[in-house]
């Protein structure tokens, strides 16, 4: 698998989650709701963008090899 084609199936992968959460959440208003996309949504948001980051500067240098050494 290419590095574009994780980097894109996790990226899809976490828009699917957020657009399903959002059909649950409108059906399920209370403190657990909440506390559930505090404690295990919530922080998924900057990880992930750390590692589309990562996976983006990794693909950057693997095409600069690439490029440099044939």
């Amino acid at each position: 698998m290419r590095l574009t084609t994780g980097r894109s199936k996790l990226k899809q992968g976490h828009e699917d989650l957020m657009v399903r959460w959002q059909e649950v959440a409108s059906g399920w208003d209370d403190a657990t709701r909440r506390a559930f996309e505090e404690e295990h949504l919530e922080p998924v948001v900057p990880d992930l963008q750390s590692a589309l980051r990562a996976i983006d500067r990794l693909s950057a240098v693997i095409s600069q090899m690439h490029q440099e050494c044939g």
